[in-house]
């Protein structure tokens, strides 16, 4: 009796589908990235050393210009008095609240004063050191600006939610200025900071 031939049939080895794929390569990548991201939040040393590195104009984490952002300006005021030497000068004085999650340090403001538009003087000065008007109107200019130069001689560091007093001398200013403008001149991140804590109170 003649035997039946024997089929055999090929089956070819299933292969993922190319969404799943991209859905694993994804879901990798996310992965990656948080972990870095993790470690270089908890490791600013490290990483300010890593930023200093590569070749930009960034330095620290601090050059970020995010952080200058995250300081908020408030209760601002300026007045002009004359000073010993009856130089007219603008004094300004704000408020800067620190509302990043990391405190900072070296705090500038800069003031800008404009007469009809046009900008006449600009300065800045470091936040955390002010001089009462009673001095000011018996300093003379250049006793003026010797003493905004002056480094307090350690870092005034602003935490997290706190306040730190600026004030800004604008010296030798025209009469008809009319307007003057503030902002953050620069801000530092504080080297080697713990990472931001929080203390949840839970309602009974």
């Amino acid at each position: 009796m003649p035997r039946k031939p024997k089929t055999l049939q090929r089956h070819d080895e299933e292969r993922p589908s190319p969404v799943w794929t991209a859905v694993v390569l994804m879901a990798s990548s996310v992965v990656v990235l948080a972990t870095v991201s993790l470690f270089l939040v908890r490791n600013h040393e490290w990483t300010d050393a890593l930023v200093s590195a590569l070749p930009g104009p960034a330095s620290c984490l601090a050059a970020d210009p995010g952080l200058a952002g995250q300081m908020r300006i408030r209760d601002v005021s300026a007045q002009v008095l004359s000073l010993g030497d009856q130089t007219r000068t603008l004094v300004a004085e704000a408020s800067v609240v620190n509302d990043a999650m990391i405190p900072a340090e070296d705090l500038k403001l800069e003031v800008t004063v404009f007469a009809g538009g046009e900008e006449v003087r600009r300065a800045a000065s470091s936040c955390g050191k002010t001089v009462s008007e009673r001095l000011l109107r018996r300093l003379t200019i250049a006793e003026l600006l010797a003493l905004s130069e002056l480094d307090p001689g350690y870092p005034v560091v602003l935490q997290p939610g706190a306040t730190i007093s600026c004030q800004v001398t604008v010296p030798e200013i025209p009469e008809d200025i009319d307007e003057a403008s503030f902002r953050i001149a620069s801000v530092e991140a504080r080297p080697g900071h713990p990472p931001a804590r929080f203390h949840l109170h839970h309602a009974e």
